[in-house]
């Protein structure tokens, strides 16, 4: 889950591990994220 901005970019959104497990139970097969540099480079 991000938001869509109207220049098309897709901003983060905190609180996305309870919306990927919710959406696991329902059946879906792919989430996309939105990509966020800071995080990966800590991790």
């Amino acid at each position: 889950m991000g938001t869509l901005s109207l220049d098309s970019t897709v901003e983060k959104v905190e609180g996305m591990l309870p919306v990927v497990i919710a959406v696991k139970t329902l059946g879906f097969r792919q989430v996309y994220l939105p990509y966020d540099p800071v995080i990966q480079s800590t991790c």
